[in-house]
Order: structure tokens, then sequence, then C-alpha cells
């Protein structure tokens, strides 16, 4: 595997640095006086906010990039060739405010600070990765969703909870929409149940508003700010999450998601009628029997199949003890974490000894 040694950022420092010099390039280009005048102020404020993407998102993996950051890309590159992504190796910060998230586009993941000390919430780096797929090879998997599930579906409504827009709405809302549910069915493909353990666990920790999961229970309504409207609701990723797990075998696993996750929110104000309307069985159905069918004709590893020394085994097994006997993971945590540690760090492939 090629691991992401100093040398091999020149690649990430190219894709940075190229896109810099578009920018100023660019910006040369309006004061010679390659636009009309009309256009030049219009031009110039794009290009200071594309640098200041560059400043505020791309320049920080750079500059913050040291020992842990490099561990952890070592990492993702070892998780995405374990489980068949066919993609660039991402660069990993970790200065992250608002837990795991990417720009596919830059090939870049961040993390909150600290996170190189803990193995239970790294499914939700493979949740991540699993967006760079999508980016990089995606294989017609979302238009085939929009045009034979949600398209249909959206068609066939009318006026709805009083928007005659309702349907309108919806189908372009999928398209971000699955774009997170097919992460999350990839991520549970991948790492199993402790992908659906991982989401309780973030839900439990704030990473939502849990007296509301099923917001937002309906599309962003034509022209509003979509920035709320962004991630589906958290009780139908939920629902689809326990539907992979149930489609690749792991039945009690997924029985006992379930109950922990109804635990958590038996006592949530009851979603309005629209959310069943937003988020059809029959359509959550087809993420999950689309997405799987092209994990599997992608050739990606399932849990099931994943080499016992395998980064998401870890994983695996770190829940399988936190369950089990918190005390005792809490007390093995930290050696738990040096082995993994010093694993991905030797380059050592998924079949030596551990």
């Amino acid at each position: 595997m090629d691991q992401l040694k100093p040398s091999d950022l020149a690649v990430h420092r190219e894709r940075a640095t190229g896109g810099l010099e578009e920018i100023i390039s660019a910006v040369r280009y309006v004061i010679d006086g390659g636009i009309d005048d009309g256009g030049v102020l219009l031009a110039l404020e794009t290009l200071g906010g594309d640098f200041d993407i560059f400043r505020r998102i791309q320049l920080p993996f750079f500059t913050h990039f040291g020992p842990d950051e490099r561990y952890l890309s070592q990492l993702a590159a070892q998780l995405a060739e374990e489980a068949g992504f066919p993609i660039r190796t991402p660069i990993i910060g970790t200065f992250s405010s608002t837990g795991y998230w990417t720009i596919p586009e830059l090939v870049t993941v961040c993390l909150p600070a600290g996170d190189h000390g803990q193995l239970l919430a790294f499914p939700d780096l493979v949740h991540e990765l699993a967006h760079i797929l999508l980016h990089e090879a995606d294989g017609g998997l979302t238009s085939r969703f929009l045009s034979q599930s949600i398209g249909p579906y959206a068609t066939s409504l009318g006026t709805v909870d009083g928007d005659p827009e309702f349907a309108d709405a919806l189908h372009p809302q999928y398209q971000e929409w699955f774009i997170e549910f097919a992460a999350d069915v990839i991520a549970t493909y991948v790492c199993g149940p402790a992908y659906g353990w991982q989401n309780v666990r973030l839900r439990a920790q704030g990473g939502s508003d849990l007296a509301k999961p099923w917001q937002p229970a309906k599309p962003a309504p034509l022209g509003a700010n979509t920035e709320p409207f962004s991630h589906p609701a958290d009780n139908a990723r939920a629902t689809v999450i326990g539907a992979v797990l149930r489609g690749t075998g792991e039945t009690v696993a997924a029985d006992r998601i379930q109950a922990e996750w109804a635990s958590l929110t038996a006592h949530v104000v009851q979603p309005p009628p629209v959310y069943e309307i937003s988020y059809p069985q029959s359509v959550l159905d087809d993420v999950v029997s689309m997405t799987l069918e092209w994990c599997r004709d992608g050739d990606l590893t399932p849990y099931a199949d994943a080499d016992e020394h395998a980064v998401v085994a870890h994983i695996g097994r770190a829940w399988q003890l936190q369950l089990a006997d918190p005390v005792a993971f809490a007390a093995n945590e930290d050696t738990m974490v040096g082995d993994l540690r010093a694993l991905v760090e030797s380059g050592a492939s998924t079949d030596s000894p551990s």
C-alpha cells in the first residue's frame, strides 16, 4: 500500500497551489481588462470568495500537518484499500469543530482534534471516505436512484402539506439526501454493527436535536436557504442503517441497535404527517437495495469478509468490548489505540500478524 509519507504530500500540495495559481491568474486577467468594467467588481468578489476558501479550508491541512495527521492519513488510506475503495488518498486534518466532514473535490477529510487517540468514532471516517468514493466513482448510482425511485414517486404527488411545489422540491432535495444515505449504506456495509452503534453514540452526544429526530421532515422550499436541509432526518438514517445490517446478516445487532435508538428517542415529539411522505418506506428500501447492489458489483469488502487484522476488525472488537464491559474497554482503550497505530504506521499488510 502506498503510505502517505511527507513526500506524498506533494500531490495535495500541487493540487492546492494549482488552485491558488488559477485564482491569481484570474485576478490578473480581470485587472488587465479581460472583462467588461461592469463585471469587474462581481468577478473580484467571486475570486475573493475562492481565495477565502483556500485560506480557511485548504491551507490548514498543510499548516497543521504533523505526526497525528500523518497517522490518520495513513489510517484512511488503509481503510480505503481494505474496503476496496478506488479513490485518491485523502489528506486528513484535525481542526474540525463540527464533527467529521469532507470536501470530496479537494480529497480532504477533517476530524476533531484528539480523535487520533480513540477508536469508537472511526466508522464515521469510513462514511467520509464513502463521500469521496461516491464523488469519484459513482458509476451512475445517484442518477439511477433519482430517475428510477424518487423521480417517479415525486411525480405521483400532488399538493402536500398545503404546498403545491412540494414534489418539485422533493426530487432535487434527494440529490443531497441520497448521497448521505448512500454513504451510510457503504459505511455500514464496510464497518458492520460498529457504524450503527457509532451513529447512536453520535446522536446521544448531541450530534443532532434528539427532541426532533425527524427533522427535516420535508424538503427545503424552493428558493429557501438549503443549509438546514442538507442532511436527511436522523430517524430515516437509522432506518436505513438497520436495513443494511439486516440485509448483510447482522440481524441480532440490528435489533439491539434499533432498541437502543427507540430508547434514546422514546420521549420525542411525534413527527408531522409530512415526514412519512418525505421519507416513504418504498424510497428508503430503494436506497438500501440499489446501494447494496452497487457495493457488491463494485467488489467492496463487506464487514463479514474483513480480515481479522483489518482496521475495521480492530474497530469492531473495540465496540464489542465497549458494549460488553465499558470498564474493561476504558482500561484497555489506550493499548488498543496504540496497537492499531503501530500496525498502520508500520505499513503492515492485513495478512501479517498483529
